[in-house]
């Protein structure tokens, strides 16, 4: 069964391989790089995570028993926090 998780600081380095896979498996789904992603740092994902779950936007994993199959994450648009664009699926 697929269950959805937000993407925390507890589950930072799955974010981080999920992610890291994806654009291993689907590079032109993706406005970066394996190349430069996997460069980052750990403070580099740190920053990440706290941007996808923050005030301003929120990230997700789906986990399929304990193995992460994919992420989501949406930012609410600038000037109108009405409305979210859809950034990663």
């Amino acid at each position: 069964m697929i269950v959805i998780e937000p993407v925390t600081l507890a589950n930072m380095t799955i974010f981080k391989a999920v992610r890291l896979r994806a654009l291993q498996d689907t590079p032109t789904a993706f406005g970066s790089t394996y190349a430069q992603e996997s460069q980052l740092t750990d403070a580099d994902w740190i920053n990440r995570v706290a941007r996808w779950n923050g005030e301003k936007g929120i990230g997700f994993l789906a986990m399929d028993g304990g193995e992460a199959c994919g992420i989501a994450g949406s930012f609410l648009r600038e000037g109108d926090s009405t409305l979210a664009q859809l950034v990663s699926m």
